[in-house]
């Protein structure tokens, strides 16, 4: 049966018997063989980049041969530049070659070039091509990044700002380098200007320059111009721009500011009747009065005066003797903000009696001396000035101590003339002008002022030990007690009081605060043989010529007397700033001290121990009547 079957098969192959072996595979007969298709496999790069340090000194490529390992397989590689070269690394080309059975991946070893350059990252090729047998992956190229290990640094300004003084003849700006000191390295740099311009400085430009290895700070020096102008503090800047190879840190601006030498910084602000005068401020402020060298007077305008708008224009001007205008051209000029204030120059003479610091609104003006380096302007320190030039016909004799004290016996009389009718500022500096010179003992401060007699001495206390500023010095006429004029004693004690030649008392009025003196020494009247606590006990003070009479004061401890005055329905009614509080003894009725009014209702005066009558005495304009208290022994406070 089975020999008959090859037979049948072999007819059917036209009898090809040599066939039959094939024809028993074919008809599925029992026992058959067959030859298998060869698999030589394919070939590729394991990736597609590679990453590497310039340090390292060689990148490995890998080759893999995956799928099959039938019979011998080659491959071609090639490196190609591209951002990097021949300088980064080391070509290489070559085959790749593998055995029959051989599925091993193969590599090639491409060295890498360490050079001293500072470099951005750069990259070349590596690929496969020409592949025998097997066949080429989708993986035939890959990148290798170089990564540059040297370290150029940061360049940046050492300082964000810089100050110098006209007169200095450069300011050096100093630019570092940190961080890392690989390479040549550059940075541009150039002043440009600020409030400063080509009159105030020269500009510069130009490239610093650092050399592989350098990290010292480098320089760049600007020549500041020394002018004759009274200015204000001016700025430009310096710029650092087009860093090379360095990184550029974050402090490439510094601003350059240029004190002025010629002058001095002066802020105040501007304030009048309800924007009157074409002022534009609507409301009112109570801060009228100047800083007198660091401290206040207390204003008493608070209710008939309001700080400016923006845009009003503020001159400095020198006045001659006469007190006229030295050039109708201002020295300075500077313009309200929208709160009314104002900073400008002066020059560096000032604070002087000679200059004059002028509003001027499109209807009016209005003025003050130029007594500090904060200078408010209003009614009150313009009729302060209309004053001064009253009572002196050569203003080199007016010291600004002495225009500080008229402008507080002006500020004093705000409240007893009828302020509220007064709504311009020319009108209530009339006003307040007209009242001052009607007033016996203010004019008589006001024109002592020019006076030739001086009196001057020191105020202390524990015997000498300890000088007393901030005390008031008050000079009356030796027959009948009319004041004749005041001063304040100076940050050591020390003061001098022009008068006429005639016959004096002089006290020293204690009405300072615990910060000054916490011992709170007692007023007192001059006696060569020790303090007087009134008047009558005064030594007569003799000014028979030009020649100076000392009168110094040793204060012994005393008690302080304080309080408040307010209307009669206290503080809701308002407290009664400007009011005279005096204190007399209380068996003789003699004055002792006396004391205004502060904005926030207090007063207080230091005096001997004793029994003492305080009258709150109402000049002012509002309805509320005088009244008097009676205090003794100990510190005692009193309201009214």
């Amino acid at each position: 049966m089975q020999l008959n079957n090859i037979q049948t098969c072999s007819r059917s192959l036209l009898g090809l018997t040599a066939g039959a072996a094939l024809l028993l595979t074919a008809c599925g007969g029992s026992g058959s063989s067959s030859t298998p298709t060869p698999a030589p496999g394919t070939l590729q790069l394991e990736a597609t980049s590679y990453s590497v340090a310039e340090g390292t000194a060689t990148v490995t490529v890998t080759v893999t041969r995956t799928g099959g390992s039938d019979g011998a397989v080659s491959v071609d590689y090639a490196t190609a530049d591209g951002t990097a070269d021949s300088n980064d690394y080391t070509s290489a080309s070559g085959t790749l070659s593998w055995a029959d059975g051989d599925s091993t991946a193969k590599t090639v070893d491409i060295a890498i070039i360490d050079d001293s350059d500072v470099d951005p990252s750069e990259a070349f090729t590596f690929a496969l091509s020409n592949v025998a047998t097997a066949s080429l992956g989708t993986n035939d190229s890959a990148t290798v990044d170089i990564t540059d290990d040297e370290v150029p640094g940061t360049l940046q300004l050492s300082a964000t700002s810089y100050n110098v003084t006209e007169g200095t003849a450069t300011v050096t700006v100093s630019v570092t380098r940190t961080g890392g000191s690989d390479g040549a390295v550059s940075v541009d740099y150039a002043t440009s200007d600020g409030t400063a311009d080509s009159g105030d400085y020269t500009s510069a430009t130009g490239t610093l320059n650092w050399a592989v290895g350098d990290s010292a700070a480098k320089t760049v020096d600007i020549t500041i111009a020394d002018d004759s102008s009274v200015e204000l503090t001016e700025a430009l800047t310096v710029t650092l721009s087009n860093a090379s190879v360095a990184s550029l840190g974050t402090d490439t601006t510094a601003t350059v500011s240029i004190t002025d030498n010629d002058s001095i910084s002066v802020t105040g602000t501007v304030s009048a009747p309800n924007g009157a005068v074409a002022f534009n401020g609507p409301t009112f402020t109570d801060h009228l009065l100047a800083f007198m060298f660091g401290s206040s007077v207390q204003a008493a305008i608070g209710d008939f005066a309001s700080a400016v708008g923006a845009g009003v224009t503020v001159n400095v001007y020198e006045v001659d003797a006469a007190g006229a205008l030295v050039s109708g051209t201002p020295i300075t000029t500077a313009t309200t903000d929208s709160s009314g204030a104002y900073v400008l120059a002066a020059p560096l003479d000032a604070p002087a009696s000679k200059y004059i610091i002028r509003a001027e609104g499109t209807s009016g003006t209005i003025e003050s001396r130029l007594t500090a380096a904060t200078v408010d302007v209003d009614p009150v320190t313009d009729a302060t000035s209309v004053l001064v030039a009253y009572a002196a016909s050569d203003l080199a004799t007016i010291s600004v101590d002495e225009i500080g004290q008229i402008q507080e016996e002006v500020s004093d009389l705000v409240e007893e003339i009828d302020a509220a009718s007064l709504n311009t500022a020319t009108a209530l500096s009339q006003g307040l002008e007209t009242a001052a010179k009607a007033d016996e003992e203010i004019n008589n401060v006001v024109t002592s002022t020019a006076a030739p007699g001086t009196i001057c001495g020191t105020v202390t206390k524990q015997s000498g030990a300890v000088t007393l500023e901030n005390i008031n010095i008050v000079v009356k006429d030796f027959g009948d007690w009319v004041t004749r004029a005041k001063t304040k004693t100076a940050s050591d004690g020390t003061y001098c009081v022009n008068v006429p030649f005639g016959d004096y008392i002089v006290a020293a009025i204690n009405r300072t605060g615990d910060t000054i003196d916490a011992d709170r020494s007692a007023s007192e009247w001059y006696n060569a043989s020790g303090g007087g606590a009134f008047p009558v006990n005064g030594d007569k003070v003799s000014v028979p010529n030009a020649t100076k009479v000392d009168v110094n004061f040793d204060l012994e401890p005393g008690i302080r007397i304080h309080g408040t005055v307010s209307g009669s329905g206290g503080t809701e009614d308002g407290f009664m700033e400007g009011v005279q509080v005096q204190i007399r003894d209380v068996e003789t009725n003699f004055p002792v001290a006396a004391a205004r009014v502060k904005a926030d209702g207090t007063y207080r005066v230091n005096v001997m121990q004793g029994k003492y009558t305080v009258q709150a005495r109402n000049l002012s304009q509002k309805p509320y009547a005088s009244q008097y208290a009676t205090t003794s022994g100990a510190n005692a406070a009193y309201d009214h």
